[in-house]
């Protein structure tokens, strides 16, 4: 369940563990939805597609990206004190640069801010350590305005459908806001 829209002000990131399979697949299976509407495969075959994308992406993300930071994305209800997951974040510390390997939100979770306030919290880290914040955008994805509007560039030719983006800081930086303790995953991904 995810909270009421006025409570994802309060989020924070914590480790993946291996009992967070079950969401990583379904926030995995959430971001192929347009993909597989577009098909016209049985249940059956849209489940195989989806665990063979799924173990690839893992596959990969294991074998070229050894000092990724996984965190689950948290948005509390503060009515009852208790934390749901809202998407992942796959954060990779290159010496100029924090890449954003890959930010995911539940359809729920999606248009309300949240997605700000986490790439807000990675590029406030990333100017305290002097670096820039990297990541591809899919052509045509709506979340590309997202990353222009906080003041994300396009940087060097397409790569497929994809286009590198880059901040670099400087005054398109989100202002600083309070958030609550993100207790482990603040830790983790510390610049």
């Amino acid at each position: 369940m995810v909270p009421p829209l006025n409570t994802l002000a309060l989020w924070r990131l914590r480790p993946v563990t291996l009992a967070d399979e079950p969401l990583l697949r379904r926030v995995h299976a959430c971001t192929r939805q347009a993909e597989l509407d577009a098909s016209d495969w049985s249940e059956t075959q849209r489940e195989q597609f989806l665990d063979l994308q799924f173990r690839t992406q893992r596959a990969h993300d294991e074998a070229g990206n050894p000092g990724a930071e996984h965190a689950v994305i948290e948005v509390a209800d503060d009515q009852a004190g208790v934390w749901s997951a809202a998407g992942r974040l796959w954060l990779q510390r290159r010496p100029d640069a924090l890449h954003v390997q890959d930010i995911a939100l539940l359809p729920a979770c999606r248009g309300r801010g949240l997605g700000t306030r986490v790439l807000a919290s990675v590029m406030q880290r990333a100017a305290a350590s002097g670096r820039m914040v990297s990541i591809y955008a899919l052509q045509g994805n709506a979340v590309r305005r997202l990353y222009e509007r906080l003041g994300f560039v396009p940087v060097g030719p397409l790569s497929g459908e994809h286009q590198r983006m880059a901040w670099h800081g400087g005054p398109a930086a989100p202002a600083r806001e309070p958030r609550p303790d993100l207790g482990m995953g603040a830790a983790r991904l510390q610049p």
